[in-house]
């Protein structure tokens, strides 16, 4: 059956039969609105999909143009982590371990797609040495597992914590090491006043008698500091060319690395390093994360929360973006910039090592894969192209998204071609949601 505007009210009609859904389910949000939950059974080469929910006796086939997104449940999925993460020119991203380096390609191996050689023309860069880190939390679950306060103020929707009045606090006590990463975007319609703590000792977030870091966002910008019970109020940081007006997209993505043991906080802003501060008050040592609307007329959106442990090292060059990109780029993890020609992977006494030429010179050096940052590779007018069009993309875990079109689903697997990468197989276990570009950008 094709999903009609007749069928999508007498869906919304049916929605109180959802209630008796279980707790794991995926979750269709057509381009109106309206929302389906059930089990994702079928993509289709005309770019529908089909859905299997408890008050059909068949599964439901959706026409692509009413699509907007799709959340894919996670909660039963145990994930492999990659160690390194691959930016294409078109910007997706994969989570992969690296294989090979010739002068052609850069091989890769992934645990949900399995193996890729992609002509190094086509990579814009690969950060080295990440996602290696105990994962403390990850994703969008059940907002019955956060404290709500102003019960019913904060609802889950479309895989985002949503609050779209102003009112109430979400918070969550997590098992917070000294040392941490805590990543997280946030989106806003019509205008966003957010304050958010982290590392606080109360889910109270509207006082200050508190130990806690803040992170406040609105019109003026951005502002960072440290609260202290004993010692008072401490400005970290304060960023007004990260206002609201300066991100006409209304999303923004956040990466905080605490280091309690030092007091040192770095801030990453759409993945590129901003600033490094150090508070001199002591550590708050708390364990809850908070978020709260403050802006009664708009709507703030939460998602794709992840907590990781931390060693407490700091790369700030790893996600720099270079300049002049006529020759190959290595960052250390110190931050030192080498201009050269990338020339192969190589094993050396158990250990990965990068060969490299520096111009003018003869000579190979060799630098441990574990001493290296990132790598930027050679980018020639034609890198920045426009890439053809897709019809979908993929948010992947691990910090990865591929757009994707002409995609079917075959027993658990994504069957579906690449712009850039040509036929893929992807296992639909590492993907988290399934959006219509067009659909998601016109909302």
């Amino acid at each position: 059956m094709t999903a009609s505007n007749h069928i999508i009210r007498l869906l919304s009609c049916a929605y109180a039969g959802l209630l008796c859904l279980p707790a794991s389910a995926d979750t269709l949000t057509l381009t109106s609105g309206d929302k389906i939950t059930g089990t994702l059974t079928a993509l289709n080469d005309d770019s529908s999909l089909s859905i299997k929910t408890p008050f059909a006796t068949e599964p439901l086939t959706i026409v692509g143009d009413s699509i907007k997104n799709i959340a894919i449940d996670q909660q039963s999925q145990a994930h492999q982590l990659h160690h390194n993460r691959l930016v294409l020119i078109n910007g997706d991203t994969l989570p992969c371990d690296i294989t090979h380096i010739d002068q052609q390609a850069v091989h890769i191996n992934t645990w949900y797609a399995g193996e890729f050689s992609i002509k190094r023309e086509l990579i814009d860069r690969i950060i080295v040495g990440v996602d290696n880190n105990q994962i403390i939390h990850s994703g969008i679950d059940d907002v019955a597992n956060w404290e709500n306060s102003q019960s019913g103020q904060w609802e889950l929707d479309d895989g985002r914590y949503v609050n779209a009045d102003g009112r109430g606090t979400l918070s969550r006590q997590f098992d917070l090491p000294e040392n941490y990463i805590l990543k997280f975007r946030i989106s806003w319609q019509d205008g966003i006043s957010m304050r958010m703590r982290f590392s606080s000792v109360q889910s109270s977030i509207q006082t200050n008698n508190d130990n806690a870091y803040e992170l406040v966002y609105n019109d003026a910008g951005l502002r960072l500091s440290s609260i202290s019970k004993e010692h008072g109020f401490s400005t970290l940081l304060e960023l007004a060319e990260a206002a609201p007006d300066n991100l006409p997209a209304n999303h923004m993505d956040v990466e905080l690395r605490v280091n309690q043991s030092t007091g040192a906080i770095s801030l990453y802003l759409e993945d590129e390093h901003i600033e490094d501060c150090t508070s001199a008050l002591p550590a708050p040592l708390g364990k809850y994360i908070s978020f709260a609307n403050n802006k009664s007329s708009s709507q703030l959106n939460i998602e794709s929360i992840s907590i990781e442990a931390w060693n407490g090292t700091s790369r700030p060059e790893q996600t720099s973006k270079i300049t002049d990109r006529s020759q190959d780029v290595l960052v250390d993890d110190i931050g030192n910039v080498i201009r050269c020609n990338f020339d192969a992977l190589i094993t050396e006494n158990k250990k990965t090592k990068l060969t490299f030429i520096q111009p003018n010179e003869q000579t190979k050096v060799k630098a441990p894969m574990e001493k290296i940052s990132a790598l930027f590779f050679k980018q020639d007018d034609q890198a920045n192209a426009p890439s053809p069009p897709t019809s979908m993309q993929a948010e992947l875990s691990g910090h990865g998204h591929i757009k994707l079109s002409a995609s079917s689903l075959n027993d658990g697997t994504l069957l579906t071609t690449h712009p850039l990468l040509g036929p893929c197989k992807i296992n639909l276990s590492a993907v988290t949601s399934l959006s219509n570009p067009s659909k998601a950008d016109a909302q």
